[in-house]
């Protein structure tokens, strides 16, 4: 540090020739005769100039620009690498997507296995409740027609005995003809219309109470899966997704050529510095020697008696004027704008004045300067490439950016469109095949069923209907043989069977007739959608899951939206910010040094305010 009272200033310096003194000056010590003494004076400098020139080169200024282009070219390669890194982060979150995608189709196997259980289920309780239901209702069909035969037989036995009882031979010889003619008749009819019943019913127990339902449906399940493996494929989005992202490599190639322009600007402003340099060097050399020149003229020792400096109040000082010979000689510009400032602000204090140029010179050491501008320059380098990496991502962007991202727009797109699109087509064909071959089932047992047991009832309708012809005519022929043909007792007998019972077996013969013709069984058939999920709940879980990957959220907008053009940028733009913030950290991680070096400065500037501080409160 320099000493503050080295400034005190002594007026016989300042301006010797108002001083008027009863001694001569006389030269420095030396005993080099004076022409000798200006020769080598003026040799010294001469040789010094090439030596000046020669720490151009080394200068703090060039050290930093050579420094700051070398590190800044290296970050070309470290561009590339964060360029590689978020595609790499890119295409892992897109192939987990793939895979969550391809096992979220494989859903509906799972489902078709449980939708399976449950059809087997339903359709093995429904054949057999049919079954049963058809069974039940066959033995109510047998205990009526053996009730209603019994009936009818019965009342018209009773009716034929009481005639058979009166003492009129003729009608007791009719009456126990038509109670023989009466029980041939009820064993006929009952023999015709329970037999074909009691059959069917047999048919029926057999088929439908295990109709085998699982067998079946087994079949044509193990068709369905392998119709299901062969034609299932993985959803595969991200190969084409990675191809087309050019936008990325493009911008990757334009970074470094920034870099790279940057890098030659270093290298040029370096050259720029020496030659600016090597050019100040000269200048200032030439003005050292004026000066030089000029204080060895001017400085002269005086011998001074006690007196004289009693008289005239003059103090003398044998250090007084070594900083200012020092500054003047190293920086006369600034040596004179420090005078030149000091006495502006200062014009009457000549203490303040002095302490203002220590101030300056203890501020502006080499040491000092160094610190202030490395780091200043440091923290410029910084932020303008913060600033120019802020410009690409606004400006740049819409004016260059913008429309080559467009480019890839298109196929982009295609990752935001066709993931919701494959997911419903791969879970609509698993659907439908899992529906054709249930279906194909259902209709194996139908026809199973309908060929087995329904035709049978068709038959066994048939078969009763014909056995009730046949019964009608039995009696018909029985009553004409008892009676004889076109008397009163045949008409009369003929008119009550066909109020009491004939009518009843015309009612019987329709239904059966019924039956012949609807005796169908018809199964319910498998949706082609029962295995789909809705559009929507797709949709919402792409996007869920596009949202939990890192560099896939603002993608989830795209898929709800459709907003093609805007998502794929936006999928570019999110791969592309990534690089710029991994540039942008790598740039912050360096501020710290160029902090410190600028705190240096500061305290070196805060430890001058104290001294001066201390030195005034101490004045």
């Amino acid at each position: 540090m320099h000493d503050i009272h080295q400034f005190r200033p002594t007026s016989i310096l300042d301006n010797p020739s108002t001083h008027k003194t009863d001694t001569e000056p006389v030269p420095m010590a030396s005993t080099v005769p004076k022409g000798e003494e200006r020769t080598k004076l003026a040799i010294a400098p001469s040789l010094g100039l090439c030596a000046k020139l020669s720490h151009t080169i080394a200068s703090y200024t060039v050290i930093f620009l050579l420094i700051s282009a070398y590190r800044l070219y290296q970050t070309r390669s470290a561009v590339e690498t964060f360029a590689l890194q978020a595609k790499q982060t890119f295409a892992k979150d897109c192939y987990a997507l793939e895979d969550t995608i391809t096992t979220f189709i494989s859903m509906p196997q799972f489902a078709s296995q449980a939708a399976h259980r449950g059809l087997v289920t339903s359709l093995d309780a429904m054949i057999s409740q049919i079954g049963y239901g058809l069974v039940m209702v066959i033995n109510g069909i047998i205990a009526t027609l053996e009730f209603a035969v019994g009936l009818l037989t019965g009342t018209w036995r009773c009716f034929l005995d009481n005639i058979a009882k009166i003492e009129i031979p003729l009608l007791t010889e009719v009456g126990l003809g038509g109670i023989e003619a009466i029980d041939q008749v009820n064993k006929v009819l009952i023999g015709l219309l329970v037999l074909p019943l009691n059959e069917l019913q047999i048919v029926i127990q057999g088929k439908m109470a295990d109709p085998q339902v699982d067998l079946v449906l087994q079949m044509s399940k193990a068709k369905t899966r392998a119709i299901i493996s062969t034609s299932q494929k993985k959803i595969i989005f991200c190969d084409k997704a990675l191809q087309d992202l050019v936008a990325v490599d493009t911008f990757t190639q334009e970074l470094q050529y920034w870099i790279r322009i940057g890098t030659y600007l270093m290298v040029a402003a370096a050259l720029i510095v020496i030659i600016g340099n090597m050019v100040w060097t000269i200048y200032s050399h030439r003005r050292w020697k004026m000066h030089v020149e000029r204080i060895q003229d001017r400085l002269t020792a005086y011998s001074l008696s006690q007196q004289q400096i009693a008289t005239s109040g003059i103090s003398v000082d044998s250090k007084p004027c070594a900083i200012q010979i020092s500054q003047m000689v190293r920086n006369p510009l600034m040596y004179r704008f420090t005078h030149w400032s000091a006495k502006r602000i200062f014009p009457r204090n000549k203490d303040h004045q002095h302490l203002y140029n220590w101030f300056i010179s203890y501020i502006t050491q080499p040491q000092a300067v160094v610190c202030l501008v490395l780091g200043l320059m440091g923290l410029i380098m910084i932020y303008s490439q913060v600033i120019f990496i802020n410009y690409m991502r606004t400006a740049t962007h819409h004016y260059y950016y913008g429309p080559m991202m467009n480019r890839a727009a298109t196929s982009l797109t295609e990752l935001s469109i066709t993931v919701s699109r494959q997911v419903n087509d791969a879970i609509s064909s698993h659907s439908t095949l899992f529906a054709t071959g249930v279906n194909d089932g259902l209709l194996n047992i139908e026809t199973e069923l309908n060929t087995h047991v329904f035709d049978l009832i068709a038959v066994a309708a048939r078969r009763i209907s014909a056995a009730l012809i046949d019964v009608e005519r039995v009696i018909v022929d029985g009553v004409r043989s008892v009676f004889g043909e076109d008397n009163v007792f045949e008409k009369v007998t003929l008119t009550v069977l066909q109020c009491l019972l004939f009518n009843r077996m015309m009612m019987i013969e329709s239904g059966l007739s019924w039956v012949q013709h609807n005796a169908r069984l018809e199964l319910p058939r498998v949706s082609e959608n029962i295995l789909m999920v809705n559009s929507t709940e797709i949709n919402r879980f792409v996007a869920e899951t596009l949202h939990g990957a890192a560099l896939f959220d603002r993608l989830a907008n795209a898929i709800n939206t459709n907003k093609e053009d805007k998502g794929a940028i936006k999928l570019a733009q999110i791969v592309i910010e990534k690089v710029l913030l991994e540039y942008e950290r790598k740039l912050h991680q360096d501020l710290p040094i160029y902090y410190a070096l600028m705190s240096v400065w500061c305290a070196i500037v805060l430890m001058g305010l104290l001294a001066v501080m201390l030195t005034t409160s101490q004045s």
